[in-house]
């Protein structure tokens, strides 16, 4: 008598956890506003992103140099390049020898 019991009492919760679980993933009406609301907001943040082109000072940099800011990591690489295996490199001078190396980083 008592296994019966503390078996439909198990059932019981174990039904409960379920419908609780179910109600949870159901989207309401407000969850969707909220939703389509939120991408609205990315899709214009995203706009405006796409067709920011730096603040002034960055534009007259590009203007002096031409598009190619030195250091900054556009245009030149400063003679890096890559080997066969996938390594990068820079061709150096040995200061002891003369020979010229390969730099590997």
């Amino acid at each position: 008598m008592e296994g019966l019991l503390i078996l439909l009492f198990v059932i019981i919760f174990v039904v409960l956890i379920i419908r609780i679980g179910a109600k949870a993933e159901q989207p309401t009406l407000s969850n969707k506003q909220e939703r389509i609301e939120r991408e609205k907001r990315e899709k214009e943040r995203y706009e405006e992103f796409k067709n920011y082109k730096g603040s002034e000072s960055y534009q007259a940099l590009l203007k002096k140099y031409d598009g190619n800011i030195p250091g900054s990591g556009q245009g030149d690489n400063g003679g890096e390049k890559m080997g066969k295996r996938g390594g990068r490199y820079i061709k150096r001078v040995s200061k002891k020898t003369g020979k010229p190396y390969r730099h590997y980083y």
